[in-house]
């Protein structure tokens, strides 16, 4: 089951920089501009684990989607949903924006997301 708390500061954190006109922006395509990148930069995530280490997110022995689907307790799935950006191998809709992600972290939480 995935990690709600975790989740919730996540997704707090991703609300936060849609609304405060930073210049950050989301590009799924690039590891350090994409959701997983994102949750790399909170020191919050790094002091239990999470990190960017040389050009990968990397938690425990795990690296990218697996590392994020450990750190957030994610089924694989759930994982390709929130963290991937390969439409046309997980059949779901690419995220372009903060707030697409945002609802996507809702969907998990809210037990609204159905794996195809």
């Amino acid at each position: 089951m995935a990690d709600a708390h975790l989740l919730s500061v996540l997704r707090e954190h991703l609300a936060h920089l849609s609304s405060d006109g930073s210049e950050a922006r989301l590009v799924m395509a690039y590891w350090p501009t994409c959701v997983g990148g994102y949750a790399c930069r909170l020191p919050s995530f790094n002091a239990l684990g999470l990190r960017w280490d040389k050009g990968a997110i990397v938690f425990g022995d795990d690296t990218y989607f697996a590392a994020l689907a450990r750190f957030f307790d994610l089924a694989p799935v759930e994982a390709d949903y929130l963290f991937g950006d390969h439409p046309d191998a997980t059949g779901f809709d690419r995220i372009s924006t903060f707030v697409d992600a945002c609802l996507r972290i809702d969907d998990i939480l809210d037990g609204a997301f159905d794996a195809p």
